[in-house]
Formats: structure tokens, C-alpha cells, sequence
């Protein structure tokens, strides 16, 4: 399930990239709001939701997204997103169904990166 991230990354790479202060990496996660729904009004929540990644990438906030393979289920997603502040984040996903609906949460972080750059002095994290 990672391909399509791939590929979105690959082209994103052709472009020319934000200012490394504007860049945003967020996963979309397990809401508290998961009941069963009939699969047409999932259909049409997975439209909206897929609907607004293409506004975002019209407006150019959008750089990269696509689901993700986790075995517990709770990340459902990844995005990231070309924006200068973290108040931007609601705005962006004030009109996705599975936010709107309380399926998904956004977990959200600043990220830096410059194009060309390879840091090998970062520190170990958590793992």
C-alpha cells in the first residue's frame, strides 16, 4: 500500500520544493467515532475524503499522501502537506468526511527539509 506514496514522493521530487520551515508530515489516525457505516455511506465519506486531498494539491498544499500498512490498524494514512502554520492543519481538513466525522485524527509535526541535503547527525529517537 505504500506504492502510490512512493510515486506521489517521486514526482513531488520533480518539483520545486517549499522553504524547509513550511513543511508539514502528519498521519492520519484511528478516530474515537469508528461505528459500523453500509459500505455507500463509506463510499461516499472515502470520495469526500480523497476529493479534498485533490483541493489541497490544487492549491499546492498538498505534496504527498496515501495509506499506510499498520498492523494495529491505528495509522491509517500519511500526508504531507506545504504549510507555514500548524492552524493551517484545520483549515485543511475542515471539510474531510473522515475528519469532519470523527473517524480519523490528524497527528501533525514540523519537518525540515532542504532539497540536496542528507543529515546523518540526527539523534536516535524512539525507534
Amino acid at each position: 500500500m505504500l506504492a502510490p506514496f512512493l510515486v506521489a514522493s517521486a514526482l513531488v521530487s520533480t518539483l520545486s520544493l517549499p522553504s524547509p520551515d513550511d513543511l508539514w508530515f502528519g498521519f492520519l489516525v484511528k478516530g474515537p467515532n469508528r461505528p459500523q457505516l453500509e459500505s455507500a455511506v463509506l463510499e461516499k465519506m472515502q470520495a469526500g475524503h480523497i476529493g479534498n486531498f485533490g483541493r489541497l494539491a490544487g492549491l499546492g498544499k498538498l505534496l504527498a499522501a496515501g495509506p499506510v500498512s499498520d498492523p494495529t490498524e491505528y495509522r491509517r494514512g500519511i500526508v504531507v502537506l506545504s504549510i507555514k502554520q500548524r492552524d493551517e492543519l484545520a483549515e485543511c481538513f475542515k471539510p474531510d468526511p473522515y475528519i469532519q466525522n470523527k473517524r480519523m485524527n490528524l497527528q501533525a509535526f514540523p519537518v525540515r527539509v532542504e532539497a540536496g541535503a542528507i543529515q546523518t547527525n540526527v539523534p536516535p529517537g524512539n525507534g
